[in-house]
């Protein structure tokens, strides 16, 4: 295909005198001598290009090329000077600047370093492409039109370049089928409307075409410039910007189309004898809309074998296939073509990724399938692709996160065509090439979990892993702590940006497991990672949180079995236990809702040396776990799946109790009361609850003897009236337990400890106490005053209690003892007689004697109604009768 090129930054009109009249001079010649032009007759070279016209003209005629692709193709090959920015710029204008009386002319202007004499040359010839002999090197050429294709818009094309000024007809001596006969343009009138075109341009243009439109081509010309896509500079190696403008009349002008599309090299990656690749930044400028993608370009040069080079490519040893894998969405404009060759095709692949090759057409956008020469290219686009992936993640600028997530968006998971269509078979065989050989490929991110370093592995050596799970290591990650390397042969764990749910497709098609499968991993990360002694008490609600909210995977693995619920040892430290071991029941791990609580609970856990096997969490967990906004998840887990579960005061001082029953440790017993006391004092019983459970703990005695069952309590022993009655406990088979002067050592909030633990023990001295139904062994023997005055104030409070019945046995033990004073020794109250002074006095028998009266203070007379009661004899004249009360009275006074 030929080429055209510009001389300098200057116009090409602009040129030297010298330089106009070598290029004339060389027009003149290539007229006389390819044309014929003032022969008598055609010479055999003219025959032959007259002939290869006539086929032109049929090629051209047909449908289905562009012309602009032709002229963007031919652009590309042209040499351009080192310090401008290569572009090829389309400009269509309502304006005859020719006078052929056309009303659109559309410009064609490069920048390049201008027409040379072998361009012109070639540019006056047929089928003399100048890429024919550079296939290898990527060029691709299917008919080799060139610089010719604009003969379908325009009968008369001009150029200006380098000193040139020429138009192509099709008239002069003999009859052209199409205008290609160059001819020199004198008219000066047309240079001078050329030059004034451009002449308010800073830039220089070195190479400017002028094409009269044809009238019925002028939609034809603005629907090929709409079929120019952004997507086609990306495998040119040299055109870095191009320009469409189509401007309306009136005046001022309109743009109807305004396209600029820019292609810059942001650098290179790679650049190899037989492969090359680098990142370009395209952006496409679509009427004021602009848009911009970068893209990875790679280009392979594959061998091809002599049996698969057809017609027209016999001398091509190699083909080229290249890569344009976008580094963002990609600029398709409504057009996503997969497969360019030397333009793109109609094949719509769905593709993440564009291919061109030299691919063998049946017309300039359908493929042959058929063809050999294009089953072995596709043959090596998979290869291709596997190392430009390669080549990418091993040496872009770029983290690796960053270029994981981008290949991973290349993969093509879900593009597999339906149907038996040979397009689909080709395609499909494509797909699944690549799936194959990518899972063998280190392209996937993961993460180490020991330095949090990305590094890329092959996906069978990669998992995704549940969201809970991955925001804990991202926490850690973030505080910059390492854990511990798993072991290995362990999978690691997909990078975050690309463990979600939009990946968990390619994820599948790539061989990566999911969160969800082998379970088992959990455990062992947990386990080789240290994982839960890494994390502060935030971090660890957020664990159980994971554990629970994804308990129907990980009930499956071994989790149940690894230590991971913290406790609080009895040599207060934090340790850990298994789900598996709370659920047998051995232990038990409670925690209050209350933070104040669960820690007051814990504190006297520890003093009372962690009876019932009972455990607690640590003060900070429970707080965390308590008031997360998930509590009422992670506690109903923790009950459900390891028999965590929620304890009151209540519930707690019940167990306290009943362990101390059995175990009888005097240090927490004499120790429990004030527990039940500050759990009222802080309001964590109520006031019934302490009673019960008062009421219920065993007691201490001063003997240090523990009574787990009692019928009643007593009040400490010293300075008691049942002690000084008695001198000891005459009630304790009858389970009457007195208080231990131990409880004395105990120094509560209340300033008066034992009268709060009388209060709530219901404990009871004389006269208030209930006599069992024994005989009272002081009643034996004589009884001081004021042992008789306790004894009497006892039995006179018991009678007062209604509708009871005093102990037999108690009661025949007061009225037969030998415990009353009389004038002659002691006596039982049967046996005993007391008077008034006021009366005459009384006689005595051998059997009754009267009680001495001066031995009690002279106060038995207040009591005379329990003396009749246990049968003392109360004035015994009745000569007058009023004397008890003269004496009572008198007693007052």
């Amino acid at each position: 295909m030929e080429s055209w090129s510009s001389s300098s930054l200057q116009s090409s009109s602009m040129a030297s005198p010298q330089r106009i009249s070598a290029a004339r001079k060389h027009i003149e010649e290539i007229r006389r001598t390819k044309f014929s032009i003032g022969a008598p007759e055609m010479s055999v070279e003219t025959k032959e290009l007259v002939d290869s016209a006539e086929r032109l003209a049929e090629e051209i005629d047909k449908d289905g090329f562009s012309f602009v692709q032709e002229l963007i193709q031919n652009a590309d090959e042209n040499t351009y000077a080192a310090d401008i920015i290569p572009t090829l710029e389309f400009k269509v204008v309502t304006k005859d600047l020719t006078f052929s009386g056309c009303a659109q002319t559309l410009f064609v202007m490069c920048n390049d370093v201008g027409f040379s004499e072998q361009d012109i040359e070639r540019i006056c010839s047929i089928g003399k492409s100048t890429k024919k002999a550079r296939r290898h090197e990527g060029f691709v050429v299917q008919r080799g039109i060139g610089f010719k294709s604009v003969l379908k818009i325009s009968s008369q094309p001009y150029i200006f370049s380098n000193g040139y000024r020429i138009r192509f007809t099709e008239t002069t001596d003999y009859k052209w089928p199409i205008p290609i006969v160059p001819e020199w343009v004198d008219s000066d009138l047309i240079v001078k409307a050329v030059e004034n075109q451009f002449s308010l341009r800073k830039e220089h243009i070195g190479t400017i075409i002028v094409l009269p439109l044809r009238p019925e081509k002028m939609n034809f010309v603005i629907g090929q410039f709409g079929q120019v896509r952004g997507e086609n500079l990306l495998f040119l190696s040299k055109l870095e910007r191009l320009v469409l403008i189509y401007l309306e009349p009136p005046f001022p002008f309109r743009f109807l189309l305004f396209k600029m599309v820019s292609r810059k090299t942001k650098y290179t990656v790679t650049n190899e004898s037989h492969t090359s690749s680098s990142v370009v930044s395209l952006s496409i400028n679509n009427g004021g809309q602009l848009f911009s993608c970068d893209y990875y370009l790679y280009r392979q040069i594959f061998p091809m074998k002599p049996e698969l080079r057809i017609n027209g490519r016999e001398l091509m040893e190699n083909v080229v296939i290249a890569m344009a894998c976008p580094l963002g969405p990609r600029l398709t404009e409504g057009f996503p073509v997969g497969i360019f060759s030397q333009f793109p095709s109609r094949i719509i692949t769905i593709f993440p990724f564009l291919v061109q090759s030299d691919i063998v057409q049946t017309d300039p956008m359908d493929i042959d399938f058929d063809s050999k020469w294009n089953k072995e290219v596709f043959n090596n686009v998979p290869v291709a692709f596997l190392n430009a992936v390669r080549t990418f993640v091993n040496n872009v600028q770029m983290s690796k996160d960053e270029a994981g997530a981008h290949v991973i968006c290349w993969l093509p998971a879900n593009v597999l065509s339906i149907g038996r269509s040979k397009e689909a078979e080709a395609i499909n065989s494509i797909m699944l090439a690549i799936q194959h050989k990518v899972k063998d490929l280190a392209i996937v991110p993961c993460e180490s979990l020991s330095d949090g370093n990305i590094q890329f592995a092959r996906p069978s050596d990669v998992r995704m892993i549940l969201p809970c799970f991955r925001r804990i290591l991202t926490c850690l990650k973030y505080e910059e702590i390492h854990l511990s390397p798993m072991r290995p042969g362990e999978k690691s764990p997909l990078c975050q940006p690309l463990d979600n749910k939009e990946n968990r497709g390619i994820m599948e098609y790539l061989g990566v497991d999911s969160s969800e499968s082998n379970p088992d991993w959990y455990d062992k990360c947990i386990q080789d990672c240290n994982l839960v002694q890494q994390l502060d008490e935030d971090m660890y609600a957020v664990f159980l949180l994971a554990l629970a909210s994804n308990w129907s995977v990980l009930r499956k693995s071994a989790v149940g079995d690894t230590p991971i619920l913290k406790y609080i040892a009895e040599d207060n430290k934090e340790k850990l236990f298994s789900m598996n071991t709370l659920r047998k029941g051995e232990v038990k791990l409670c925690f209050a809702v209350n933070a104040r609580e669960h820690a007051w609970i814990s504190q006297w856990h520890q003093k009372f040396g962690f009876p019932g096997n009972l455990l607690f969490l640590p003060n900070e967990i429970q707080d965390v776990i308590t008031t997360h906004r998930r509590s009422n998840i992670m506690c109903a887990w923790l009950n459900l799946e390891a028999n965590v579960s929620q304890i009151l005061v209540c519930d707690y001082s019940c167990i306290l109790i009943k362990y101390l029953q059995e175990k009888q440790n005097l240090d927490s017993l004499i120790q429990l009361p004030l527990f039940l006391h500050e759990s009222k004092v802080n309001n964590f019983l109520w006031e019934s609850e302490v009673f019960r459970f008062c009421q219920k703990m065993p007691i201490v005695d001063d003997c240090r003897n523990v009574h787990v069952d009692r019928t009643l309590t007593l009040v400490p022993a010293a300075g008691s009236k049942w002690m000084k009655l008695f001198g000891f406990n005459p009630f304790a088979d009858s389970k009457y337990i007195p208080l231990g002067s131990f409880y004395n050592q105990i120094q509560g909030e209340t300033s008066d400890f034992m009268s709060y633990l009388c209060k709530y023990t219901n404990a009871v001295d004389l006269p208030e106490l209930w006599p069992p139904n024994v005989k009272l062994p002081c009643t034996c023997s004589l009884l001081t005053a004021e042992q008789a005055f306790i004894l009497l104030d006892w039995l006179k409070c018991l009678r007062k209690k209604k509708d009871v019945v005093l102990p037999e046995l108690f009661i025949e033990s007061i009225k037969d003892g030998q415990w009353m004073k009389t004038i002659t020794g002691c006596a039982s109250p049967k046996h005993c007689i007391l008077s008034t002074p006021y009366e005459v006095s009384c006689s005595v028998t051998a059997s009754i004697t009267s009680i001495d009266k001066e031995f009690y203070n002279n106060r038995l007379h207040l009591y005379k109604d329990e003396l009749e009661f246990i049968g003392v004899t109360i004035n015994c004249s009745t000569k007058n009768p009023q004397g008890w009360s003269y004496y009572r009275v008198s007693l007052l006074f």
